[in-house]
């Protein structure tokens, strides 16, 4: 095997180079490692550290020496191999030195005749020229050879000119113009093949040379460039494609491409070189324009008989506006603002493209234009002021676009200056000066439009921030004065910050490119609004030695509450060509932060189709809105949308072809969204409203068909082109923006922007959504003892939903309405302080002070109302729905109240005191504090109206109300002065909330003493405040003070009445308030002191339970006892009457008459409302006081009546009478024991259900008299009314009287009490039994009569008559009750028992009879020396009888007969009228046949060719009209026999 090996000496060299370079990086890694590495320092100072660092370093010096043993062996090897490239290299060139020298001297000797004859080489390239020269290029051999390119020209020369080739060979390349010189033209190419050399380039701001010419076949040589670049070269005649153009230079035209000749393509055009930017602004001065891109070159043209077009060169882009400059500082230009930026400049239009062959060929591409770029600039920035005095300097304005360029941004405003500080106070004015105030902010500038064909419009420019105030000055020290007690001067005020500058408003967009070759003909955005300047802060207030004499801060400067605008989108472009679609519009610029958006652009109309059938184009969509600003302003308008163009008719034509249809019309374009509304801050209740949606497009009208057209022949007419059809739908309304959400507590949400209507068929659009509510600020609490919370502020209302838009005239559905918005939270109340606790230097008690209320919640903010759908206005088509409803806001809880202090106790007599009475009297106890009311909820707000009401909000919590405070006890009374103790303080009263607060209880009364003759008078215990008033429970009713005792064993003194009760708290849906317990009465010795009364008992509320009565206070010793307190009325719905309270005991007397019993109270009624709650139990009454000296024992109380069931529902029970209180007991001689207290009446059971009526109270025992009479027994209580009822209602009883006292030796018993009557059932309810009606009472049995000592002996009681019984309701009545039976009498005739009652008549019953009730038995004759007879008991009652029926009367069969008669009248009328239409029809048509006849015996007469037509008149044109003739008439005979 042969192996062959073929070295190149340069690659080797190569390799040798790259192994060097990389040798020398791992040298300089390893030496910038070696430091580190090798002498590594130990972490610590121990053994262990020292080693491992030693270790390291160690390893480290390895490494080291072996990379010097490997950098020696690199080095060796790299030498090894440069020397083998460099044997190589030798050998190859001693190798070819013979063969140059042959070829040189071949050359040579070829050459030198046309050298010497004509001035060239027969074959070589030609000369160089020199550089900085401009020589020409040489040219190149005649047979074949290259030119020379030409020499570059030096500054002003022209570049050299490219040496033309020979018979074979390309031109030389035209050498560079100097500087403002043109550049050299490129060399021809070979006369028969090769192509032109290339033109130089020029110099600055000159043309670029033009490209080298080709002969027979190549291609032109490309121009050069340069402010304008050269033209290409032509290419061959025969073949060759021309040369492209030399691009042009800054804001330069390309060059044209060159032309090619009977084939070849045409060369490009150049492009336009780009417009220089525009320069800055210096100063305040405004920047300079942008310039203009170049225009693009034309494209050279194609061969003559086949070629393409070259493609015309691009346009350049238009050079951006400079920047404004910044304003001047010294305010010495322009008042300090900034310069305005410059315009931008317009671009290059693109180069025509040249044109195709006449055989085959395209034309060439136009050129592209830019569509973007030349920008305005930025306006400048204003000064910064340099006095409060002058505001800061305005913000330039932005600079326009070009062509198609964006708007510049507005400059910034310049800050205000800070206001100075005031003087400090001196010895002569001590008074602080004031801090001036801040100066202004500079507006800021407005953004610049965009261009004309397409842009969006710049920013506007943030305003200029307030100076800050200026501090105010300090007081005068007066401790310089040297004057002690002097004082010091008052401190200055600062000063009010300046206010910030204005916004710009944001550009316009630009309306679209009516060509549709700049972003589809779509209009430009708006651009956005600037930022309002921040308002300065206030100047802090001087300092003053006394700190009550500061100054005052100054007040902030304020920002502008409007500017800022964004700018409008520009309008969709209606395009030039036909069945072009319109363009979109632009959006509109969002508003600053208070700030209105920019109105959406209208979308561009569709143009009407032309031609051959062509259809209209289609309408462009409107333009979004601007949102409004972030803390105000209404968010911007869509913009319509455009109309779609007609369809073009139906072409006509001439021949017998048929006629082409016609277009259908173009759709119209959607309207445009609106924007959202802006939030609101501090400053605005509302937010800003949505824009309203724009209106959609009409579509296009279709095209009529053409006319088909007429032949030679009639028979082979065209037949009529169909009618374009025009859409059915499309150009819907733009939907509304929403509403903008305030973030402001208790800000308003903006409505929602209606729909816009939509086009002729289109849909309307949907109305935005209105904004929530904000939620509402919470109170703050109080801020010291006794102080209330501040209220909640109410929460934010929705805003409304947007109205939906209307629909087309001939199509399209109704838009929805916008959602309402959602109202807001009402605010938290703040919470009442507990109120301090009594405390003074005087011997009265200083009152406790009332307690804080808490603070009202806010309401919740109503919800929106949700928007009314859109109309239909065409037929068939439906309204769109109304927007659902907002939902209410929930209310604020109200805050929590605080509790009353408790009352200080008084001071007892004694020494003199500061501020307070005489010497030995002592001081009254304080008033305890009065609860405080606890914050109501707010209420939640009401649901928006719509297809879907929304939900209302719910009530805030009301928590409870405060505890009064307890009153202070009395103080006691001295040795000296009359010696009586002082009242005690009342109790506080409970404050009202959700459950009401416990009332306060009373301070006890001062204990009386009594020295040198004078009585003394025990205090009066304080009264216990009321209960709170509750939304659910009342408050406890505060419990009376006991009264101070009377002076011990001293004549005559008074003990101190018990305090009141207080009342329970009324509640409006739960339970009332228990009233308060009297207090007890002091004791004294001969005066009769008087028990407390017993607070009533609070009112139950709607639902809720009637509070308990309190009871009566005991009477102190001597005293009569108190009156209980009523019992509560029971509340609406399922309640309880409360029970009365139980009466008082009277008080024991020494000497005199025992106290009477107080009464019981009355049961409290059940509910009006909702199932009859239990009526409440009437009180017992107290027992009577016992005499222990000859005096009457005191009479017992009466019992409370029982309270009536509720009215309506299921039917309460009523409450049971009190029972009477006994009679006292009298002890010693002559004294008369006390009646017996009468039974309370049983309750009234209202209810139209099943309550049950109560019973009677039992009378009470008479007391027994020890020497005296025996009382008598109370009568019993009548029983109540049961009320109509649809279940089981059972009548109440009557109560059994009370039995006599038993008299005493030789005195007379009391006659027993009368029984109670029984209740009559109730009147039953279809269909409903056993309704029971009450029992009659038992009479009282007479009391036994006293067994004589030194006389007769006493008489009995007579026995107490039976109640009657009640009257069934459709079921048995009532017992009568039974007679009592009489006393036995001492050594007398016993009296006769009375007759039992009589029995209940039975009700009346539906279709059923009742049966009676039994008749009571009469009672037993009390046994005596004659007993008395016994009564005859009652009768029964009757029943009632039933109903009767009746039988209705049939009908008889007259009528029967009378109704056939009358219809066979009116079926022989019906008969007569259609024989008679019959009969009229046959006569005309007998008419008509005759009159035939007559016209063809007529026509027979005058010749036989008349009158038979059909033998020649059935062909051709008149037989096809006789034909029609005879179909028509047939058609009418046929018609008229029907």
């Amino acid at each position: 095997m042969v192996m062959s090996l073929m070295v190149a000496p340069e690659l080797v060299a190569a390799a040798a180079a790259d192994l060097t370079g990389i040798g020398q990086a791992i040298s300089a890694a390893n030496a910038a490692a070696a430091g580190p590495t090798t002498q590594v320092l130990a972490a610590a100072g121990d053994e262990v550290s020292a080693a491992i660092a030693a270790l390291f370093g160690t390893h480290a010096q390895e490494y080291q020496a072996l990379s010097a043993r490997v950098a020696t062996f690199h080095e060796q090897f790299v030498r090894s191999l440069t020397a083998a490239g460099s044997a190589y290299a030798t050998a190859e060139a001693a190798n070819a030195s013979p063969l140059q020298a042959l070829e040189q001297q071949v050359l040579g000797a070829i050459n030198a005749p046309t050298q010497l004859w004509l001035g060239r080489p027969l074959i070589g390239d030609g000369v160089h020229g020199a550089p900085g020269t401009g020589q020409p290029g040489g040219a190149g051999g005649l047979l074949w050879g290259n030119g020379g390119n030409g020499g570059s020209g030096a500054a002003g020369q022209v570049g050299g000119p490219g040496g033309a080739a020979g018979l074979f060979g390309n031109g030389g390349s035209g050498g560079s113009g100097g500087a403002g010189a043109a550049g050299g033209v490129g060399g021809s190419g070979g006369w028969l093949n090769g192509n032109g050399g290339a033109g130089g380039a020029g110099g600055t701001g000159a043309n670029g040379g033009a490209g080298g010419n080709a002969w027979l076949f190549g291609a032109g040589g490309s121009g050069g460039a340069g402010t304008n670049g050269g033209v290409g070269g032509s290419g061959g005649f025969v073949y060759g494609n021309g040369g492209a153009g030399g691009i042009g230079g800054i804001g330069g035209i390309g060059g044209n491409g060159g032309d090619a000749g009977l084939f070849g393509n045409g060369g490009a055009g150049g492009a336009g070189a780009a417009g220089l930017p525009g320069a800055a602004g210096l100063n305040g001065g405004d920047g300079s324009d942008g310039g203009n891109g170049g225009t693009g070159g034309n494209g050279g043209r194609g061969g003559l008989l086949v070629g393409n077009g070259g493609a015309g060169g691009a346009g350049g882009v238009g050079g951006d506006g400079g920047k404004g400059g910044a304003g001047d500082p010294s305010f010495a230009v322009n008042n300090g603002a900034g310069g305005n930026g410059g315009h931008g400049g317009n671009p290059g239009v693109g180069g025509a493209g040249g044109a195709g062959g006449l055989l085959a060929g395209a034309h060439g591409a136009a050129g592209a234009t830019p569509t973007s770029g030349g920008n305005g600039g930025d306006g400048g920035i204003g000064a910064t002021a340099n006095s409060p005095l002058q505001a800061g300097g305005a913000g330039g304005n932005g600079g326009h676009g070009g062509l198609v360029g964006n708007g510049g941004t507005g400059g910034a405003g310049g800050a205000g200056h800070a206001g100075s500080t005031g003087a400090t106070g001196t010895a002569l004015q001590p008074t602080g000066g004031n801090g001036t105030n801040g100066g202004a902010g500079g507006h800021g500038g407005n953004g610049g439009n965009g261009g004309a064909q397409h842009g969006d419009g710049g920013v506007g420019g943030k305003g200029g921030a307030g100076g800050s105030g200026g501090a105010g000055g300090n007081g005068f020290d007066a401790a310089t004065l040297g004057s002690p007690g002097a004082d010091g001067g008052m401190g200055g005020n600062g000063g009010k910050g300046g206010d910030g500058g204005k916004a710009g408003d944001g550009g316009a967009g630009a309306a679209g490119d009516v060509t549709l070759a700049v972003n589809q003909g779509a209009g430009g955005d708006g651009g956005n609004g600037g930022e309002v300047g921040v308002g300065g802060k206030g100047g802090a207030g001087g300092v003053s030695a006394n700190p009550a004499l500061n100054g005052s801060a100054g007040a902030n400067g304020t920002a502008p509450t409007s500017g800022g605008n964004g700018g409008n989108g520009g309008a969709g472009a209606t395009p030039t060509v036909a069945g072009e679609n319109g363009g979109a519009g632009g959006n509109g610029g969002h508003g600053g932060s208070v700030g209105n958006g920019g109105a959406g652009g209208a979308g561009g109309n569709g143009v009407a189709g032309t031609g051959l059938a062509l259809n209209g184009g289609n309408g462009g969509n409107g333009g979004i809105g601007g949102n409004g600003g972030s803390a105000a302003g209404t968010g911007g308008d869509g913009g319509k949308g455009g109309n779609g163009g007609a369809g073009a008719n139906g072409q006509d034509f001439s021949a017998s072809a048929n006629g082409a249809n016609g277009g259908q019309g173009g759709n119209g374009g959607n309207g445009g969204i609106g924007g959202k509304g802006g939030d609101a801050f501090a400053t605005f209740a509302k937010a800003g409203n949505g824009g309203a949606g724009g209106n959609g497009g009409n579509v296009g009208v279709a095209g009529q068909g053409g006319a088909g057209g007429k032949g030679a022949i009639p028979a082979m007419k065209g037949a009529t082109g169909a009618d374009g059809t025009a859409p059915t739908s499309g150009g819907d309304g733009g939907n509304g923006g929403n509403g903008a959400s305030p973030t402001v507590a208790g800000g308003n949400g903006g409505d929602g922007g209606k729909g816009g209507s939509g086009g002729n068929v289109g849909n309307g659009g949907n109305g935005g959504a209105g904004g929530n509510g904000a939620a509402g600020q919470a109170g703050t609490p109080g801020p010291t003892s006794g102080d209330s919370g501040t209220s909640g502020t109410d929460g934010g209302a929705g805003g409304n939903g947007g109205a939906g838009g209307a629909g087309g005239t001939l199509a399209g559905h109704g838009g929805n309405g916008g959602k309402g918005g959602n109202g807001g939270q009402g605010g938290i109340g703040g919470a009442g302080e507990r109120g301090a606790d009594g405390a003074g230097p005087n011997a009265n008690g200083a009152n406790g002070e009332n307690g804080g209320s808490g603070g009202n919640g806010g309401d919740g903010g109503a919800g929106g109302n949700g928007g009314a759908g859109g109309k239909a206005q065409a037929a068939g088509y439906t309204d769109g729905a109304t927007g659902t409803g907002g939902d209410g806001g929930n209310g604020g809880d109200g805050g929590k109240a605080g509790d009353g202090g408790a009352g200080e106790n008084g001071l007892n007599s004694g020494a003199m005191l500061p501020g307070g009475g005489t010497v030995g009297n002592p001081g009254t106890g304080g008033n305890g504090g009065n609860g405080g009311n606890a914050g109501v909820g707010g209420t939640g707000g009401k649901a928006g109206t719509g297809s879907l009401t929304g939900l209302d909000g719910t009530d805030g919590i009301t928590p409870n109300g405060g505890n009064g405070g307890n009153g202070g006890n009395g103080g006691k009374g001295g040795t000296a002065g009359n010696g009586s103790g002082a009242a005690g303080g009342n109790g506080g009263n409970g404050g009202s909330g959700l459950n009401g607060g416990d009332a306060g209880n009373g301070g006890n009364g001062g204990g009386a003493l009594n020295q040198a003759g004078f009585f003394g008078t025990g205090g009066k215990g304080g009264n216990g405040g009321n209960g709170g008033a509750g939304m659910i429970n009342g408050g406890l009713g505060g419990f009376g003070g006991a009264g101070g005792g009377g002076a011990v064993d001293v004549a005559a003194t008074t003990g101190g009445a018990g305090g009141n009760g207080g009342a329970g708290g009324f509640a409006s849906t739960g339970l009332g308030g228990p009233g308060g317990a009297g207090g007890p009465g002091g004791a004294g010795d001969f005066a009769s002191g008087v028990g407390g009364v017993g607070g009533a008992g609070g009112d139950g509320g709607a639902g809720g339970v009637g509070g308990f009565g309190g009871q009566g206070g005991i009477g102190g010793e001597g005293r009569t006892g108190g009156n209980g307190g009523s019992g509560g009325d029971g509340g609406g719905g399922i309640s309880l009457g409360g029970n009365g309270g139980l009466g008082g005991n009277g008080g024991v007397s020494e000497t005199g008459f025992g106290g009477a019993g107080g009464n019981g109270g009355y049961g409290g009624p059940g509910g009006p409302e909702g199932n009859g709650g239990l009526g409440g139990n009437g009180g017992a009454g107290g027992n009577g006081g016992v005499s222990t000296t000859g005096g009457d024992g005191g009479a017992g109380g009466k019992g409370g009546n029982g309270g009536d069931g509720g009215n309506v529902g299921l039917g309460g029970d009523a409450g049971s009478g009190g029972a009477g209180g006994n009679g006292g007991i009298g002890t010693d001689a002559g004294g008369a024991g006390g009646a017996g207290g009468a039974g309370g009446n049983g309750g009234s059971s209202k209810s139209t259900t099943t309550g049950n009526a109560g019973s009677g109270g039992a009378g009470g025992n008479g007391g027994t008299g020890l020497n005296g009479a025996g009382g008598a027994g109370g009568a019993g209580g009548n029983a109540g009314v049961a009320g109509v009822s649809f279940g089981n209602a059972v009548g109440g009883d009557g109560g059994n009287g009370g039995n006599g006292g038993h008299g005493g030796d030789g005195t007379t018993g009391g006659a027993g009490g009368k029984g109670g009557n029984g209740s009559s059932g109730a009147a039953s309810g279809s269909g409903v039994v056993n309704v029971t009606a009450g029992h009659g009472g038992n009479g009282g049995n007479g009391g036994n009569g006293g067994n004589g000592s030194a006389g007769a002996g006493g008489q009995g009681g007579a026995g107490g008559s039976a109640g009657n019984g009640g009257h069934g309701g459709g079921a048995t009545g009532g017992d009568g009750g039974n007679g009592g039976n009489g006393g036995n009498s001492g050594n007398s005739t016993g009296v006769a028992g009375l007759a039992g009652g009589a029995a209940g008549a039975g009700g009346n019953g539906g279709g059923t009879s009742s049966a009676a009730g039994h008749g009571g038995s009469g009672g037993s004759g009390g046994s005596g020396t004659t007993g008395g007879a016994g009564a005859a008991g009652g009768n029964g009652g009757a029943g009632a009888g039933g109903g009767s029926l009746s039988t209705g009367q049939s009908g008889g069969p007259r009528r029967q007969r009378w109704c056939r008669w009358q219809r066979r009248r009116w079926l022989g009328r019906q008969r007569r009228r259609r024989w008679c239409r019959w009969q009229r029809r046959c006569r005309r048509q007998r008419w008509r046949w005759r009159c035939r006849q007559r016209r063809l015996r007529r026509q027979w007469r005058q010749g036989r060719r008349r009158c038979r037509p059909w033998l020649h008149r059935r062909r051709g044109r008149q037989g096809r009209r006789w034909r029609q003739r005879r179909f028509q008439q047939r058609q009418r005979s046929r018609w008229q026999r029907r």
